[in-house]
């Protein structure tokens, strides 16, 4: 490959190397483990492995529902209860609870998948806006300030008490994050 740099006069041949890895997809078979788990027009959906069971939790108009099974053949639904306001795209696993966030900006915490606490986080001044990950024993959330609509990392160490970095996110990076819950 022949390269000019910006000043127009010094240039360059580069030898590239092109390696094709090749896969071939016969090598490869699937097979269906289970049919028609759940028979609904699916809005959210989120699948976790949790206490050595399979979770798989199903939003649809009329709420969300939560499936569990051992090896992926065989599945039951849970009696479980799940508030509308809760996103179940966002649904993770920290300290060995199950955390998501909620529309209105606090956290859901369930250590079962069938009973879910609300903790509202307006005393701390934040709404979650987003859980992103967890990370070297921390959960990392984008807040928002409901003073001035910025957003900011912060990470817990332990549920519910967040530390908030200082520096405002840039606005239009919030917005693409936000837009995948």
């Amino acid at each position: 490959m022949f390269v000019v740099a910006a000043d127009m006069t010094t240039t360059r041949w580069y030898n590239i190397f092109i390696n094709v890895h090749q896969i071939n997809p016969y090598l490869y078979t699937w097979r269906q483990l289970s049919s028609a788990i759940a028979d609904k027009d699916i809005e959210q959906q989120k699948a976790l492995w949790f206490y050595g069971i399979l979770l798989w939790f199903v939003k649809d108009a009329l709420g969300t529902e939560v499936y569990a099974s051992e090896n992926g053949t065989t599945w039951y639904q849970l009696p479980a209860w799940l508030p509308d306001e809760l996103s179940v795209t966002s649904i993770t696993i920290f300290n060995d609870m199950l955390v998501a966030t909620s529309t209105n900006g606090g956290l859901y915490f369930s250590d079962d998948a069938l009973t879910w606490t609300y903790d509202d986080l307006s005393e701390q001044g934040l709404q979650c806006r987003n859980i992103l990950f967890e990370f070297a024993d921390s959960l990392w959330v984008i807040t928002q300030d409901p003073l001035d609509d910025s957003f900011h990392l912060a990470t817990s160490d332990y549920l519910g008490r967040f530390s908030v970095h200082s520096e405002p996110l840039p606005r239009h990076h919030c917005r693409r994050l936000l837009s995948r819950r």
